[in-house]
């Protein structure tokens, strides 16, 4: 080791550089960072729709206007037709579809794969609260 007095603040004003660098360089990667999971938060915000679920309908099933029997189908789908379910929570029993035409309904639990439910409960979006 050097008894330099010179020699030693010399290393330690390097030293200090090379720090100082490294934090510079680490607070801009930890922007990028922040910056890239904001962009990442706000695209999969504006994509929410596109993750819907959808189900192939595993039997022969109405759509209906409402969660009941009382009144008579919109239309009659059959496997492998596919819906998307737009609220995973059943009323009735039934859930709340889309079908491929666009149309909203009401198809009965029994004909949607219970594992598309799961998957669909899992994604949806947290109510705003009041």
């Amino acid at each position: 080791m050097s008894s330099n007095p010179v020699a030693r603040q010399d290393r330690g004003s390097v030293l200090g550089g090379a720090l100082k660098a490294s934090a510079r360089w680490a607070a801009a990667w930890m922007r990028q960072g922040l910056i890239a999971w904001s962009i990442g938060a706000v695209l999969l915000g504006a994509a929410w729709p596109a993750l819907a679920d959808e189900a192939a309908v595993t039997r022969n099933a109405n759509l209906r206007r409402d969660p009941s029997t009382a009144r008579p189908p919109i239309r009659r789908l059959a496997p492998p037709d596919e819906v998307e379910i737009i609220d995973p929570t059943p009323t009735n029993g039934y859930y709340h579809v889309r079908d491929e035409d666009k149309e909203e309904g009401w198809v009965w639990g029994g004909s949607i794969p219970a594992s598309r439910i799961a998957l669909s409960e899992r994604w949806r979006p947290i109510p705003p609260s009041r």
